[in-house]
């Protein structure tokens, strides 16, 4: 007991004397980073292109995001990043003598007999070999992403943006609204005619595009769309993350801030989630591969959160204070799982459907709490400029909407197969031009596309798109900038 007694009485002087220590000390400043994210950007070459088109005192509009908003991005990214790379491997292949132009008519025979290639992977190697073949005859100097639509037959489709919905997202149509871009034209109304177009990242794939050996030029990077198709808030780990990797949400947000002279006055949308939630759902799907999936996925959510935080306080602390900021929808109501195929009886794989389903909506529910919970302390932090935009709950009211009293619509099946077809690269004016094909499905025609929510498995058709412009139009934008109505 003594000896008890001993040790605690020593521990008390000890913790005496440290309190001593400490209260002697000079206290210690505590450093918010918050206020210095985005901070050490080069805005040297930021480009000042605001202009006053509305009576609402918005000096310009910007979207940041995924597929959701994408209008031209990907095809626009997907195009540098072509080009790019074509131009580091391009001295290899003027190496290649000419005298394989010769041997044009004889390449399918020469690699029919070769044996060490796997008679599965000879008619890639066969289009590989022509496409070198004409790129040396028609001696490219650029390569070019062309995304298109076409109907059933392969006729191309009028009117599609180049994007992920059969006409405009709801992103041009709140550009629209807000007077940067003519309804018909689709240009701006400033003074510099610069399109509503797609900006990028210029360390597309790990490259520096605006260093002289790219001949880099503002126009080519410049845009108020910086939305990309399949970009996320978390690391992609498959192969597409070589090019998406680069384009995350905070990429996007340092670029928009790099490439223009930002102002309190300017307004920013901002959509992300979808593609974090397709990579849980995938790591959920393969959970027998892998022991430790749970640990995965809570890594990843902590990723997409932290950059999801790091991307706003990239635009707070450059001026932009107005934004509008939607989570994800409920990805589980999509087609992609949601498909009444997936769980009729015959289907082997129904329990499985049906699970993963679930997990869907679960991972949604914990994905946008976490993202709420963030957003509402840093717009607490920053003086509540900002406006939260609940794309679940916008979700589920267009879902009744469309479906009310018409048997006819359909809100459970796509109109289109995404990517459909790759046809063969096409050379014009030494512009080697990659096109890749959204088809609406077979059986059904340009009209039908209305009788349909969804455009493929998992984007909505231009009739969400338009009701979502409405209402961010209406019920926020116009809250946001009160005074101006007066």
């Amino acid at each position: 007991m003594k000896k008890l007694l001993y040790i605690l009485s020593s521990l008390g002087l000890t913790a005496t004397a440290a309190a001593t220590v400490v209260s002697c000390t000079v206290p210690q400043i505590k450093e918010d980073y918050d206020l210095k994210v985005g901070l050490g950007i080069d805005r040297s070459k930021a480009l000042d292109d605001s202009n006053l088109v509305n009576d609402l005192g918005i000096t310009n509009f910007y979207t940041i995001g995924d597929s959701l908003s994408d209008s031209g991005g990907i095809e626009t990214i997907g195009s540098l990043g072509l080009n790019e790379i074509f131009q580091l491997v391009r001295p290899l292949l003027d190496k290649i003598p000419d005298l394989i132009i010769m041997l044009e008519g004889l390449v399918d025979g020469i690699i029919d007999g070769m044996e060490q290639i796997p008679d599965q992977l000879k008619p890639i190697a066969k289009k590989l070999a022509h496409l070198v073949i004409k790129i040396k005859k028609e001696k490219v100097e650029n390569v070019k992403l062309n995304i298109q639509m076409t109907d059933a037959d392969g006729v191309e489709v009028a009117g599609y943006s180049h994007g992920f919905t059969n006409q405009k997202p709801a992103a041009v149509v709140v550009a629209e609204k807000l007077g940067f871009v003519d309804p018909s034209a689709e240009v701006t109304k400033a003074s510099n005619g610069k399109e509503f177009k797609a900006g990028v990242s210029t360390n597309v794939v790990g490259l520096d595009l605006e260093s002289e050996q790219y001949g880099s030029s503002k126009d080519k990077y410049n845009g108020n769309n910086y939305a990309i198709g399949g970009a996320t808030s978390s690391t992609v780990d498959n192969f597409t993350g070589i090019l998406l990797n680069s384009v995350q949400i905070n990429d996007q947000a340092m670029a928009l801030v790099k490439q223009h002279q930002t102002k309190s006055t300017d307004l920013v949308f901002m959509e992300i989630g979808g593609n974090d939630l397709f990579s849980l759902i995938d790591i959920f799907h393969n959970r027998n591969k892998t022991s430790n999936w749970e640990q995965q996925i809570e890594t990843k959510l902590d990723e997409a959160i932290g950059n999801i935080k790091a991307a706003l306080l990239t635009l707070l602390n450059n001026d932009v204070k107005k934004i509008i900021v939607a989570n994800a929808p409920d990805v589980s109501l999509l087609p992609l799982y949601n498909n009444p195929s997936l769980f009729e009886e015959d289907n082997p794989d129904k329990e499985e459907n049906l699970a993963v389903k679930e997990f869907a909506h679960y991972i949604t529910g914990k994905f946008n709490k976490k993202f709420f919970d963030q957003f509402d302390k840093i717009n607490k932090k920053y003086g509540n400029t900002m406006m939260s935009y609940d794309l679940v709950k916008k979700m589920d009211d267009m879902l009744k909407e469309f479906t009310k009293d018409n048997p006819k619509k359909i809100a459970d099946k796509p109109s289109v197969d995404l990517f459909a077809a790759f046809p063969d690269p096409k050379i014009t004016d030494k512009t080697l031009e990659i096109t890749m094909t959204h088809k609406i499905k077979d059986g059904l025609t340009v009209a039908d596309l209305d009788n349909y929510f969804f455009w493929d498995s998992i984007h909505p058709g231009s009739w969400a798109h338009t009701s979502v412009a409405n209402d961010l139009f209406d019920n926020y934008i116009l809250k946001m900038f009160p005074k101006q109505q007066q």
